[in-house]
């Protein structure tokens, strides 16, 4: 019977959506976890919070490395050139003694990104972190395309509550299933697109401390010149 048919491929299509939830909750688990890092290295910091295993994502980035070595204040302006280019937006840039802070200036209602990175010299040691809010991008994803789209386009899977008020509690079911596993991939993807960016900026600004650093010594190196001691030895 068609009526049997449809209900059974309801049911397939339900089993279907949670099986791909499942297994989005079993792939969030496993790269959730928080990253401490030794010095020198990387260090990620997306815990697992509700809203994280809700979205697929962070709902913010952050990312850090700490140098062996004192960045020189000379270099901040190719870092500030540098993030200009990286996230296509000049920055609002403040600089105290020992610390450099650019933050990006996205227009009125826009999706960001918000990104703020500080370099910060310290006890002969230079902080990176690059650190950028992204809960306005699961708003956009989850309330513009679930919500806008997905919730306008059910007017199909509703109307079959006409034909069978079950048949039209399942298939209603299955839409917003299916809606929000693929809100939840959206949004999954654009934060590994962030994350990276994110990990790309701050070896980039590493790169330019490092050689910046190099290049001071290496003058201080050529200015400092050898002490010669002459002795004079008279015979009488």
């Amino acid at each position: 019977m068609p009526y049997r048919d449809d209900l059974d491929a309801a049911h397939e299509r339900i089993g279907a959506l949670e099986r791909e939830l499942a297994e989005a909750r079993r792939e969030i688990g496993e790269s959730q976890a928080l990253v401490l890092a030794e010095r020198g290295e990387l260090a990620r910091a997306e815990s697992a919070t509700v809203a994280t295993r809700w979205f697929g994502g962070p709902t913010q980035i952050h990312r850090e490395r700490v140098l062996d070595l004192v960045a020189p204040e000379s270099c901040f302006l190719e870092i500030v050139q540098q993030l200009d280019r990286q996230f296509g937006m000049g920055g609002r840039t403040g600089t105290l003694p020992g610390r450099l802070e650019w933050v990006t200036s996205p227009p009125f209602g826009g999706t960001g990104p918000f990104v703020t990175v500080t370099v910060t010299v310290v006890g002969g040691t230079t902080t990176i972190r690059v650190e950028e809010r992204t809960g306005n991008v699961a708003g956009a994803v989850f309330g513009g395309i679930g919500g806008g789209v997905g919730g306008g386009a059910m007017i199909g899977p509703a109307a079959l509550f006409i034909v069978n008020p079950l048949l039209g509690a399942l298939a209603v079911s299955a839409w917003v299933g299916g809606v929000y596993v693929a809100c939840r991939r959206i949004y999954s993807r654009m934060m590994r697109k962030r994350a990276q960016r994110a990990d790309e900026a701050v070896r980039a600004i590493a790169e330019i401390v490092e050689t910046a650093a190099a290049a001071e010594e290496a003058a201080a190196a050529e200015t400092v010149s050898p002490t010669v001691t002459t002795t004079v030895t008279t015979s009488k």
